[in-house]
């Protein structure tokens, strides 16, 4: 899921769960069963800390942007990475931003629950576990809904590792 539609779709179902508690209740449930079509289709689901993104706008190469994040592995919940692998995923924006050129930023700890498959990895580059195409799926681990739900998960789903 990209970001920016992750964001829409957290947004939207709080809304809908503030006017209409039933409807708020059918789009938890919706977001449970994608949750968990997720969880059995990923031959891993890692958790992860980011510490690095990196922008790259439309080009030649390219006629989407490019959100590229870096991070650490901190949890395996289940799949072989090794903690402490270093991994690289990117997310593909159709409609790019165009106020801004190409950046690389730092980013302060932010934790991520990240699904993928073993085919959509490549190997090590640059030291870095590379994840390609846009197959991979996640959410951030404070603060939603799909944290929230994940978290119910670990409790009852024997493929999941407990920490």
């Amino acid at each position: 899921m990209k970001p920016v539609l992750g964001l829409l779709l957290l947004f939207s179902t709080t809304l809908t769960a503030m006017a209409d508690p039933e409807r708020g209740q059918l789009a938890i449930e919706s977001m449970l069963e994608t949750l968990q079509a997720r969880i059995e289709e990923a031959a891993n689901i890692v958790d992860i800390s980011i510490y690095e993104q990196e922008w790259v706008k439309p080009d030649a190469a390219s006629w989407k942007g490019r959100l590229i994040r870096r991070g650490i592995v901190t949890h395996v919940h289940t799949g072989k990475i090794p903690l402490g692998t270093r991994v690289e995923f990117t997310y593909f924006v159709e409609e790019s931003p165009k106020l801004f050129d190409n950046f690389r930023s730092t980013v302060e700890g932010e934790l991520r629950t990240l699904f993928f498959s073993d085919n959509e990895t490549t190997g090590l580059a640059n030291g870095r576990l590379k994840i390609e195409g846009d197959g991979h799926w996640g959410f951030e681990r404070v603060g939603d809904t799909f944290a929230e739900l994940f978290a119910k998960e670990l409790e009852s789903n024997p493929k999941l590792r407990r920490k």
